[in-house]
């Protein structure tokens, strides 16, 4: 068995039952003190069957020291959710576990590590490295062909991607407060990741722990998932990304609830908290200008392979000022040095150069600038400007937030 199993994996099976043999695809919602799973469940439900055995395992969590009301509601889920798989009578196999974790480390991101983990266990034991692993939040519904569009871009492309992130739309609320926010929050989503692709980053996916797909041996390769308490789904991505292609699905939809919450110290909840806790106003992003001054980094990228020191330093030299300021910080004539030396042709050096250069060093970036050189400016008024320029055989919509969030939405589709 792999190593990953001995060393690395949650040590608790979760499943006692051993898995079918035509298992294709194993679906893993972490729930934490949720009182409405039963719809997430009913969309999978009436999704059409794929070929193969699909299971469906939820894990509901709480941290050891969990106040009481927490506790409660975790009970009444278990039993709704064996009650639900009586009445139901569902086509996939539904598995239930119930987790108390380490109030340290408790959390989305172990709580969705040990049924991820415990999913490429399985598929381990039937000797299925191109075995499906997806992931799904407790609060989300799904397409009708959700799983068919899931399955065919694993199974019926050559070669498969190693992962995907599907394509997602935040219900919107009628109240025009709660609308407000949640537009203007999954605008900046966007724009964030078709500012990443205009200038030509390589890893600019969505990073929506609910959209998360990935093969079991691509997941074991990447070290599975972190036991990060927010932010996993971005962490595990972009170990993900540099190991293979990570597919874009945009055949198929994950709705995720657009609510307020406290559950995490960052993500759709708590922008969605702070939007109501705070004036009206608009909703600020990272300025457009940072990103374009970071594409003149990637577009000469290549020219430092191999370039003697005074050449180097010219090339910085002729960049934005905030990408200078950037790499002095960031000490990079020794990361350059150091990244040339374990470099023996082009393609390795692009690929540890972009090591170098990974999601995480792109937030570094942009909180830098944002910083020192271009505050951050209303996400309307940015993304505007992007689509200009990001599309511009496209009708510029009019600056409007759900205007342009209906038109980012269909470019995404459309790619």
């Amino acid at each position: 068995m792999n190593r990953y199993f001995e060393r690395y994996a949650f040590a608790q099976p979760l499943i006692g039952k051993a898995p079918a043999k035509g298992l294709s695809m194993v679906v893993v919602i972490p729930c934490y003190n949720e009182p409405d799973i039963l719809p997430t469940l009913d969309s999978l439900l009436a999704c059409t069957p794929p070929p193969g055995e699909i299971e469906v395992l939820v894990v509901v969590n709480e941290p050891e020291n969990a106040p009481a009301d927490v506790q409660q509601q975790n009970r009444q889920t278990l039993h709704s959710l064996e009650r639900w798989r009586v009445t139901a009578k569902p086509w996939f196999a539904l598995y239930s576990t119930y987790l108390q974790l380490p109030a340290k480390t408790a959390g989305v991101g172990l709580a969705r590590k040990a049924g991820m983990d415990d999913a490429a266990r399985r598929f381990e034991q039937l000797s299925k490295p191109d075995g499906v692993i997806v992931c799904l939040d407790a609060d989300c519904t799904v397409a009708a062909n959700y799983l068919t569009v899931i399955y065919d871009t694993f199974y019926h492309n050559s070669p498969p991607p190693i992962g995907a992130v599907v394509y997602y739309e935040h219900p919107l609320p009628e109240e025009s407060r709660l609308r407000s926010g949640i537009v203007q929050y999954e605008l900046h989503l966007r724009y964030y990741v078709q500012a990443l692709a205009h200038i030509g980053y390589p890893f600019a996916r969505h990073t929506v722990g609910s959209t998360m797909v990935v093969r079991q041996d691509a997941y074991l390769k990447a070290g599975g998932m972190n036991k990060r308490q927010a932010g996993e789904d971005f962490y595990f991505l972009h170990k993900l990304m540099p190991l293979g292609e990570v597919a874009e699905i945009t055949g198929t939809t994950v709705w995720p609830a657009a609510r307020p919450s406290d559950r995490v110290p960052f993500g759709t909840g708590k922008a969605l908290r702070q939007w109501l806790q705070n004036p009206p106003g608009p909703y600020y992003t990272y300025s457009l200008q940072s990103f374009l001054d970071l594409g003149a980094l990637l577009l000469i990228r290549e020219k430092f392979y191999r370039a003697k020191p005074t050449e180097a330093t010219s090339l910085v030299h002729s960049l934005p000022a905030s990408v200078q300021a950037f790499l002095q910080e960031q000490d990079y004539s020794l990361e350059l040095a150091r990244i040339n030396r374990q470099s023996t042709t082009l393609a390795i050096y692009s690929k540890n150069w972009l090591a170098w250069l990974d999601g995480f060093k792109v937030l570094k970036y942009l909180h830098f600038v944002r910083d020192h050189f271009y505050p951050n400016q209303p996400v309307v008024q940015e993304a505007h400007r992007l689509a200009g320029l990001r599309w511009p055989d496209k009708a510029l919509p009019p600056a409007d937030a759900e205007i342009l969030l209906y038109f980012y939405r269909q470019q995404e589709k459309d790619n």
